[in-house]
């Protein structure tokens, strides 16, 4: 497979990834919950035990939310697979056929699936050995999920690949039927399907690019939102059930998908890997409806399980080597990202709402952009030529609790994609979430704006002008006024789609100590995303975010004054006059 082309390869991705339209849900926010210890963990099979040819059984969901069984058989230990003194198994599952024919052999989201030797639980499915074809992957033993809640995880981070011994090579050949040469000399971690509701194809495949160059271990797909918000249910999660971590919830949720490993009074441990790594986190823990496992015929990825975000439990509190865990109870705290956007052209408004429960690095800047896109494009209900009006504010806090806000706003007009103006709201949250002088966390973000198929943009086309000594408007190159006294200065604009002309009225102030004559100048202001040049403070970068140019300003500059006016045209253009001041 090294030898697929690029575009070949995205033309795989794009066909696995959108093949499926699922279901999700809203949620509210509520406190997170405090951390709760395993009185009973479950009796565990230990590796030091385990012995080639051992048989066993595995739980997992391969449709609906009821685990169904699976036979295995152990194949070998790979001692200090992961580091020194964390080892891994490798098995093969054996049957039932019908189970082999529906899962495809090892799918991403098994990953967390227990598997049971003698009646104790021995582990936790987390990699697989070939892309596709025999069914052979490898499991994390079960005392190091146990560790996750009795205080003594193990510490180092969990590799995407782990290299291969000859001798278990050699046994995974025999099990598999396939010569020695043809045995992989790495086991792939399994993949974790990461569900992402109310986007569209484009914004899919925008993720799953961005994914692929942080090297994240995700296959994103589309997932749609649940016709009726699923309610909170806070009870464990039972083993071999499909276990949701979500980042977000509401118009955009997003949720990474794996399967419950054990529960323990109010706690489940699952996965067998970690999602992010990042130890204590609070992301929201959910149960999932799994359409179907659909195969990969490419063997870029293998086969992935496909479920939609149902029910929430709790909250996860660790992302471990060996594992997540969850607590069963209330929810997580969440950022709000509101929005309210109009159509002008029919008339059609929406305000819309998603909550995130995780943003760091690049997620919440993608969460909240994929929000703000959703929302436009349920307005404007196409995708082409149009113009945005867009008004912003985020609101965050740095590391020590001191609130900032960022409040800007742009226009934009775009002969392929009406939102364009949306990405300098995106472009601000990447600039504040990567800033290098202060770690940030985001509160909450609000948009709202105005969305038109119209090309609204004015040039400037005709200017009059009048003072108190002349006091009718007129086109004049050159307006006569005393020092101290006010000018009016009328622009008109006129629209590049024909529409009517739009007339502002400005006013400026001659100073009392002015002489001679003074040249008025009028223009449209011009936008700016990025911030540009050296940045020396986390207070320049604010106020840099906070300020810049709009296309839609018509601005007046004079006698050592600019005065803007914000219009509902992007204003092109320009035009000036003199003011002879007369004593």
């Amino acid at each position: 497979m090294r030898n697929v082309l690029p575009a070949q390869r995205r033309g795989i991705v794009r066909a696995l990834l959108l093949s499926l339209v699922l279901l999700t849900l809203t949620l509210p926010a509520a406190p997170a919950p405090a951390d709760a210890s395993c009185a009973s963990p479950p009796a565990v099979f230990p590796v030091s035990q385990i012995q080639p040819g051992m048989t066993g059984t595995g739980l997992t969901t391969l449709s609906g939310n009821t685990p169904v069984p699976f036979d295995i058989r152990v194949i070998g230990i790979a001692a200090n697979a992961i580091a020194p003194g964390f080892d891994l198994v490798f098995f093969e599952i054996t049957g039932p056929q019908s189970f082999l024919d529906a899962s495809h052999g090892f799918a991403a989201g098994m990953s967390g699936s227990p598997v049971y030797i003698q009646g104790r639980l021995a582990g936790a499915t987390s990699y697989k050995y070939f892309p596709s074809g025999p069914a052979v992957g490898a499991f994390t033993p079960a005392e190091y999920m146990v560790s996750l809640v009795q205080g003594s995880s193990p510490a180092p981070a969990l590799p995407r690949s782990i290299h291969v011994s000859r001798s278990i090579r050699a046994s995974v050949a025999r099990a598999a039927g396939v010569p020695a040469v043809e045995a992989p000399s790495t086991a792939q971690r399994l993949a974790i399907p990461l569900g992402v509701t109310g986007i569209t194809a484009a914004r899919l495949q925008h993720l799953q690019d961005l994914l692929e160059r942080k090297h994240l271990p995700f296959v994103a797909y589309a997932a749609g939102a649940a016709s009726d918000a699923a309610g909170l249910v806070p009870t464990p999660l039972a083993p071999g059930q499909p276990m949701a971590a979500a980042l977000s919830y509401g118009d955009v949720s997003y949720f990474g998908l794996a399967t419950v490993t054990f529960a323990c009074g109010s706690l489940d441990v699952g996965w067998g890997h970690p999602f992010f790594f990042n130890g204590q986190v609070s992301f929201g823990m959910n149960d999932a409806d799994i359409v179907t496992v659909l195969d990969d015929p490419s063997g870029l990825y293998g086969p992935t399980k496909f479920g939609n975000l149902t029910e929430a439990h709790g909250t996860i509190v660790q992302d471990r080597l060996a594992g997540i865990v969850g607590q069963a109870g209330d929810l997580p705290p969440m950022a709000p990202v509101t929005t309210t956007f109009t159509d002008l052209d029919t008339g059609r408004s929406r305000s819309g709402e998603t909550d995130i429960l995780y943003q760091k690095g690049f997620w919440g800047p993608e969460i909240v952009g994929s929000h703000v896109f959703t929302n436009l494009q349920l307005v404007f209900d196409q995708y082409g030529a149009g113009t945005l009006n867009i008004r912003y504010t985020i609101d965050g806090e740095t590391a020590d609790g001191t609130p900032f806000t960022v409040q800007n706003r742009s226009m934009a007009y775009s002969e392929y994609d009406a939102t364009s103006a949306a990405y300098k709201l995106t472009e601000a949250m990447y600039q504040l979430a990567f800033n290098r002088f202060e770690p940030v966390t985001f509160t909450s973000v609000h948009a709202e704006g105005e969305i038109s198929a119209r090309k609204l943009v004015g040039t400037i086309t005709r200017i009059r002008t009048a003072s108190t000594l002349q006091p009718a408007l007129a086109e004049r190159r050159v307006l006569r006024a005393r020092p101290g006294t006010r000018i009016t200065i009328e622009t008109t604009l006129t629209p590049a789609d024909g529409g009517p002309n739009v007339v502002a009225t400005m006013h400026l102030r001659v100073p009392v100590w002015a002489r001679g004559v003074e040249t008025v100048g009028l223009r449209g202001g011009t936008g700016r995303s990025r911030v540009r040049g050296r940045v020396r403070s986390f207070d320049q970068l604010l106020a840099l975010l906070n300020g810049g140019g709009h296309p839609n300003d018509l601005i007046a500059t004079g006698f050592g004054t600019r005065l803007i006016q914000a219009q509902d045209l992007i204003v092109k253009g320009k035009g000036s006059f003199d003011v002879s001041v007369v004593s």
